[in-house]
């Protein structure tokens, strides 16, 4: 009997430890449900990213376009934000926005069908340049 609560006390120990270091990573996720969206033509979609640390020196919000990300919009630690002028995001780059009070939130409004993309959202660190990033496919269907 000893022996069985031993081990129940140890598994509960392990699940704590493992829960609590889990919980203490720099995690980023969409929180946009369900993750790859599917919306109607001429309407808006908003994504939301979600992270837990706080040393951020940028955020980027773009599209993968050939296996590589194209920033449309960064969004720096000192609020302020810098639109890609790069040609692979002119049909989306002016319909794109930082949604205000949010920590990484974009909205692309008034949906075209080539909208109909993989786009990204990266979170860049401060000091040791480490990075996260995390991608959703956007299906946008007529009506």
């Amino acid at each position: 009997m000893n022996f069985f609560v031993c081990s129940q006390i140890k598994a509960i120990g392990l699940f704590v430890t493992l829960f609590a270091y889990a919980t203490s990573q720099d995690t980023g996720t969409f929180s946009t449900k369900p993750k790859d969206k599917e919306v109607f033509v001429g309407k808006d979609v908003q994504f939301d990213w979600e992270y837990v640390k706080e040393d951020v020196q940028d955020i980027q919000f773009g599209v993968v376009i050939e296996n590589k990300n194209v920033a449309i919009l960064v969004k720096t630690d000192n609020g302020t934000k810098q639109n890609n002028l790069h040609k692979d995001v002119e049909w989306v780059r002016d319909r794109v926005e930082i949604v205000p009070g949010k920590r990484a939130s974009f909205k692309i409004r008034n949906l075209e069908m080539e909208d109909s993309r993989t786009f990204f959202c990266q979170i860049r660190y401060g000091n040791h340049g480490k990075t996260e990033s995390d991608e959703v496919k956007l299906s946008v269907v007529g009506e």
